[in-house]
């Protein structure tokens, strides 16, 4: 079989990346590189279940490669292993409702096997109130708390087990335009598989807004965009009695959503069932600009970065409240030294008008 799609700036190696994870009969050609093809899977984070999909249909690629993407299937498998323990762990101490959020719930509810899915923390929501009671039961770092701002959605990731844990209060801040509001997630909460967690239908709107505002900071992986595949083929989503389409039409999540989705359908060569009514092609500006940031997923774009701080300034309520965000930005690290501060706020400034020249230029 050809590949499916020829992306523009993606090398041979890549394009059989993303195009193996969801066909079977794409033979990996022995003249081309393996290690630039298990980098990009492994930066990605789709090592382990490249692994998993070769071995499955006994798919035949160079053995240096096999064994490259066989000790990262491996590696994986201890790391979550090990972090899924630990949340077993926490869930015993936790006497409140908590809704497991991303890897944590995707990993072992989600993916056919609990290493597919790489885990480097464990994110969970809880209520305000409950969140900062366990932020403090399980806090050994006076640091921070200096570090806490109160403009964040989620406290100062502390270590439970060796292992990061980062708890919010809300998925997103709340001065954000797009957003899903703890109300609305709350009253859709649902058992899956003795587990309390959100409706599919959020979940996914969830995962779609992590991916768009994580692309305003200048970095996505390819395995969010497996998530949305995976999570959609799934009998947690399947079994959601609502039509998903019906549900966007209600939902100020739309646009970006289908965005998303529709990014997720270019870079994987898939379609939605669901999503007919909402198809549409990506500029090709658009598509440059998700293979740039696959391709160079260290990078970080501050003028797009820098966009978002602006939107929650504009969205923050009062005068008062607009200067504590505005204090908090500034005060990095709780640094008030002078110097730092003047070096920061001109940095800052510089970094605005860039944005604001960025944002112009791409008017429509």
């Amino acid at each position: 079989m050809k590949l499916r799609r020829t992306h523009k700036n993606f090398s041979a190696e890549e394009k059989w990346v993303t195009q193996s994870l969801l066909y079977k009969d794409i033979a990996f050609n022995l003249e081309w590189n393996w290690e630039k093809a298990f980098s990009f899977a492994q930066k990605n984070g789709v090592a382990p279940y490249l692994y998993f999909k070769i071995v499955q249909i006994n798919c035949q690629v160079p053995t240096d490669l096999n064994n490259a993407l066989k000790k990262a299937y491996l590696t994986s498998l201890l790391r979550n292993t090990h972090i899924t323990n630990t949340w077993k762990q926490l869930k015993q101490l936790i006497d409140s409702p908590v809704i497991p959020l991303k890897g944590i719930f995707l990993a072992r509810h989600i993916y056919p096997d609990i290493a597919l899915r790489p885990m480097s923390d464990i994110d969970i929501l809880l209520s305000p109130h409950h969140a900062k009671n366990l932020f403090e039961q399980l806090n050994t770092n006076p640091a921070n708390e200096s570090n806490y701002r109160s403009t964040d959605h989620h406290l100062p990731g502390i270590l439970f087990n060796n292992t990061l844990l980062e708890i919010h209060q809300s998925l997103f801040p709340d001065e954000l335009k797009i957003n899903l509001y703890n109300d609305d997630i709350w009253k859709s909460t649902q058992q899956y598989q003795n587990e309390l967690n959100m409706s599919p239908h959020l979940n996914l709107i969830y995962l779609c807004l992590h991916i768009h505002y994580t692309m305003k900071r200048g970095g996505i992986r390819l395995s969010w965009f497996l998530d949305l595949v995976l999570l959609t083929q799934s009998d947690y989503f399947k079994a959601e009695k609502y039509d998903f389409e019906k549900f966007l039409e209600v939902s100020n999540t739309k646009d970006t959503v289908v965005e998303i989705l529709n990014s997720c359908e270019y870079l994987l060569d898939y379609e939605f069932p669901f999503l007919s009514k909402y198809k549409s092609n990506l500029s090709p500006q658009k598509q440059e600009r998700l293979i740039s940031l696959l391709t160079n997923s260290n990078q970080q774009d501050l003028k797009q970065s820098y966009s978002i701080a602006w939107e929650r300034l504009k969205r923050t309520k009062g005068l008062k409240k607009k200067i504590s965000f505005a204090k908090d930005s500034i005060l990095k690290q709780d640094n008030t030294n002078a110097v730092q501060v003047i070096k920061r706020i001109s940095t800052l400034s510089y970094r605005f008008f860039k944005m604001l020249i960025h944002n112009l230029k791409n008017e429509d």
